[in-house]
């Protein structure tokens, strides 16, 4: 996304700033697979180191492109921080059904969800494809995110946040979490958003700054709350 609006085509086309989210997200998830591949067996760990040695050549390549930008250097760092305010309505109008439609398709994967958490084993035991229904849940959660940057850039913390908070209140159950975590979470934005417009009393506060202010100590409360238990 950063790219598409250091060369100026996201001023081209209302769709060209999703549809470079969507590239990105679907390649990284790629990447992400391949070396989790190389690597042997499906671990959660190897993920995560995956994740995290991509991140980091990605925002070196970021760093890079702002380095040599100069014209559109603020609206890439508003968006890099996150802001609701700067998306336009006709980017909005390719972005709603197709959030739409990927929290259905993921809604409805819920069912297996909830016996994938019982572990790989269990879940073929019982019919499921496991490899290929985690390859699955990883594109639909590829695509949302990219949907969810595409409109408001890199807001950090909602999706990690909410939905532990609501493991706490309800059932380990994703046919239940899923829905309530997309109202949730969306109702946590709005409230941060209005937070971030009058905290400040001569500039608008990037939404994004104040939900990783306010969700990385939180998280790291609840991880801490979850190993003492």
């Amino acid at each position: 996304a950063v790219l598409s609006m250091a060369l100026g085509l996201s001023i081209l086309a209302s769709f060209t700033l999703p549809l470079s989210t969507f590239l990105g997200a679907f390649m990284t998830i790629l990447l992400v697979f391949g070396i989790v591949k190389k690597m042997g067996r499906f671990f959660i760990t190897h993920f995560v180191l995956a994740g995290v040695m991509i991140n980091a050549f990605f925002s070196s390549l970021t760093l890079l492109i702002l380095f040599l930008s100069d014209t559109r250097l603020r609206g890439m760092m508003v968006w890099l921080m996150g802001d609701l305010g700067h998306t336009p309505a006709s980017t909005l109008i390719w972005l709603f059904p197709m959030a739409g439609i990927g929290v259905v398709l993921l809604w409805r994967e819920a069912y297996c969800l909830n016996i994938l958490s019982l572990g790989d084993e269990q879940a073929l035991s019982l019919g499921i494809p496991v490899s290929r229904f985690r390859t699955r849940i990883f594109f639909y959660a590829s695509t949302l995110t990219g949907i969810a940057i595409a409109g408001g850039g890199i807001i950090g913390f909602v999706g990690l946040v909410i939905p532990h908070c609501l493991r706490l209140i309800l059932r380990q159950d994703y046919r239940i979490l899923l829905p309530t975590s997309c109202l949730a979470g969306g109702a946590f934005l709005m409230a941060a958003d209005t937070l971030s417009r009058i905290i400040l009393t001569d500039t608008e506060l990037p939404v994004g700054v104040l939900t990783s202010m306010l969700g990385a100590p939180f998280f790291l409360w609840l991880l801490m709350k979850e190993r003492r238990r």
